[in-house]
Formats: C-alpha cells, structure tokens, sequence
C-alpha cells in the first residue's frame, strides 16, 4: 500500500487520473444536497446491526423461547422493528427505512453418545421484500478422536433473487470438515461453498462467490530423553480459495513449531506464505490518496 505520490512505475499517471475521478464521483454524490424521501438502500441496511446512518432502529416488539425436551433442543425468536426515517450526516438527503419483521427457528437432536443433527429457518420480510433461508447441520464423534460435520443452507425464497433474471433462484452454501485430534496426532481437511448470490438478513456472511480449501496435519511427541519439556508440537497446514468458477483468490502455507516446558514456558517457530489476487483498485483512504493496486500479492 503506497501513495499515489510515491509511486513510479509506468502506467502510474493513469491509475492516478482514474483514482482521481472515482474519487471526486465519490465526494461528489456525497455533497449533492437532498430533501427527498428515499427507501435505504438493501446493500446499506446491514451494515451495522439495529443502526442505520448511526441512528437506532425503533424496536417494536420481540419474543424468544430456548429450551430443551428430551434429547431435542429447539429455539425460536420473532422481532419487529419500526420504520425510520433518517437524515445523513455526509448530507442533506433523507433516507426512509421501512420496518422489518425478522424470525428465526432452529431445533437440533441429540444423537449417539456425542453427536447431534440439527435443522434451521431464518426469515426477515417487510415493505414487500423478503428472504427465506434453510438449512440442516450435523456433527458426530467417533473414537474420542474423530470427527465429522457439515452445515448446507439454500435461500429458499427471495423477492430481489426473483426479480433478477440473471441470479440464481435457490443459491447455496455448504460445508464439510473432518479431522483426528488425539494427544500425539492431528489430520484435519474442511470444504466450503458459498454461493455468489447466497444472502440471508438474518446473520453475515464475510464473502460471497468462494470456494475453501483448508488441510492441517499435526505432530506432537512427548520426549522421553528430556525431562525438562513436556511436549513438542508440529504442524503444517495449507488453505486455497478460488471463486465458483475455479478462478484464483487467495493461497498460502504455514509451518509452526513449539516446544513446552515443564516449567510453563514456550518457545514457538513460525513460518507461512500466502498470496492473494486484487481484481480492481482499492482504496484504504480517499483523503489520503491511498490505495492498493489490481495485481497478485
């Protein structure tokens, strides 16, 4: 990450006119004044839970029942806030947030000794949009050591996914990990999903449009020829992550080392790599003219 001052290489002067303009657009849309009455942007809304531009959304009523039967844990919660209107900082302009209706549903049964299935309902509508969302979970244990799990989830249901011919009406998001964690030993791999058109109100997703790779092997012998240290730890592990199509993200390695003492302290070795691919500028600052160039890093 560098200035835009500080930097010399060819093709800087472009960058720099093209940051320049996206930036005034930028301070641009923020100045226009306005008085009208906008609907808050979907995007904007989720931003900061139970704020908007800053301000607390009204909260109108909400109910929530945990609890357990049996073997069958279940859990529910219904929330309604109100409709606010709210006048942004950066200008005059005015935006409407119409009240929303929000509920969620889970109920997980027990299952063997140490493993549980389980199942899933999120729903948020209001002002004639909504977005449903299922899904299912399991987790068993076996051995002491072993296990096994996954998480798959679908949007069931939604007004803009439905109102865009181009997106997909039913996208998912799914998981499966496995390891082996005993005291001397540790294998672990995980495989997730997400949808580039998955989006659920109810709950964050940090990224769209991936598909993870994720390996870690580890060894951890304790020394019988010193005394004085309790155990080493050894352990590599790799991750990649591309987007739907198979195209690069991100990719790196780590290797960490550490032996523990008898008497409490800890000497530890690291050492990783990673790369990753920026598709288009970003700018960490427009005041300060800073931003991170499209290329691999």
């Amino acid at each position: 990450v560098r200035s835009a001052g500080a930097m010399e290489h060819q093709g800087v002067a472009h960058l720099d006119h093209a940051a320049a303009q996206l930036r005034a657009s930028s301070q641009e849309v923020q100045r226009q004044p306005s008085r009208h009455r906008r609907h808050v942007p979907g995007d904007v809304e989720h931003q900061q839970t139970g704020l908007v531009g800053g301000e607390p959304v009204p909260m109108l009523y909400g109910a929530k029942l945990t609890g357990k039967i049996g073997s069958t844990s279940v859990g529910f919660v219904n929330a309604q806030t109100g409709d606010s209107d709210v006048l942004t900082s950066s200008s005059d302009e005015e935006y409407f947030y119409p009240g929303r209706n929000f509920t969620v549903m889970r109920v997980k049964q027990d299952v063997f000794a140490r493993s549980t299935v389980g199942a899933i309902f999120t729903n948020a509508q209001g002002a004639g949009e909504y977005n449903r969302v299922a899904g299912v979970d399991a987790s068993f244990r076996f051995w002491d050591y072993m296990s096994i799990g996954g998480e798959f989830a679908s949007v069931i249901d939604d007004s803009k996914l439905l109102a865009d011919p181009e997106a997909d009406d039913n996208p998912i998001t799914g998981r499966f990990g496995a390891g082996w964690n005993s005291d001397q030993y540790s294998l672990s791999g995980t495989y997730q999903r997400v949808d580039d058109d998955f989006r659920t109100d109810v709950g964050y997703l940090r990224r769209r449009d991936i598909v993870t790779q994720s390996y870690r092997a580890g060894w951890n012998p304790r020394p019988g020829f010193a005394p004085a240290i309790r155990q080493f730890r050894f352990s590599g592990s790799f991750n990649a992550v591309k987007d739907v199509e198979g195209n690069f993200l991100e990719q790196g390695y780590s290797f960490n080392a550490n032996a523990s003492f008898q008497s409490g302290d800890r000497i530890t070795f690291n050492l990783g790599q990673g790369r990753e691919r920026l598709d288009r500028i970003f700018f960490v600052s427009f005041k300060d003219n800073i931003y991170v160039l499209p290329g691999d890093y």
